[in-house]
């Protein structure tokens, strides 16, 4: 009886990931993106050598 409790606690975690995966997959989507554009502004900024971080 136990293990059928487990089991349907390891189901319901289960499908309220799947549930949530869609959302998560256009975070990511967007994270990449997002990630993308700040790496093209980055790289396409002059370096200046004299210029210190």
């Amino acid at each position: 009886m136990d293990s059928d409790v487990l089991a349907a606690e390891a189901v319901t975690i289960l499908l309220v990931g799947l549930h949530d995966f869609p959302h998560l997959m256009q975070k990511w989507r967007l994270q990449a993106e997002a990630n993308d554009e700040a790496e093209r502004l980055i790289s396409s900024q002059p370096i200046n050598p004299t210029e210190q971080i």
